[in-house]
């Protein structure tokens, strides 16, 4: 039996929606903005999925990608539309001292919102690691304690800390890789 076209958009849709709004809503912080996102880049997928290249990546990857992208682009049309609001009050009011107010602070917003995903990101990826992996981990990477030190701290041997480092990191970037994020150097 062939699936049809709309039949395999349909279970598309079906397995990766309720992900995909969770990503757009981190960034967005609307339900209804994160909707359109999400509506917008499944959209994008049916009308290109002739250009899709599934050696560079799986479906899924693509419309987290895309997601991801129109949330930002989302989010920076709506600064950029608050400032020009911003700088007409202030033409309208004849102060033109404050003209270049915000223009800084755009990317300063981006990276902040990229951070706090990404924060987020992480967060989850740990919690889904095993204990002993998550708890070497921390120590390492957050509390910035040497392998030695962390190998003592546990009363394990620093082999079992840098295995349990090696199979935790693995397993982040399997957890990354299929959330569609671009591979990370870990």
């Amino acid at each position: 039996m062939t699936l049809r076209p709309q039949d395999a958009a349909a279970a598309l849709h079906a397995a990766c929606v309720a992900p995909l709004l969770r990503i757009a809503y981190s960034i967005v912080s609307e339900h209804a903005d994160a909707d359109e996102v999400v509506s917008d880049a499944f959209a994008k997928v049916w009308r290109d999925s002739a250009s899709f290249d599934g050696a560079r990546g799986s479906v899924v990857g693509w419309l987290t990608m895309l997601v991801r992208s129109r949330a930002r682009d989302y989010v920076r049309a709506i600064m950029r539309r608050d400032r020009a609001h911003d700088r007409a009050e202030v033409l309208a009011a004849g102060d033109t001292t404050l003209i270049n107010i915000g223009w800084s602070t755009e990317w300063d917003v981006v990276r902040a919102v990229e951070t706090r995903e990404l924060e987020t990101m992480l967060s989850r990826a740990l919690g889904q690691l095993p204990e002993k992996q998550r708890e070497v981990i921390e120590l390492l990477f957050l509390q910035s304690v040497s392998h030695t030190t962390a190998a003592d701290q546990l009363g394990v041997p620093l082999g079992t800390v840098k295995t349990r480092v090696r199979l935790g990191l693995r397993r982040m970037r399997v957890l990354f890789d299929d959330s569609g994020i671009a591979r990370l150097t870990l």
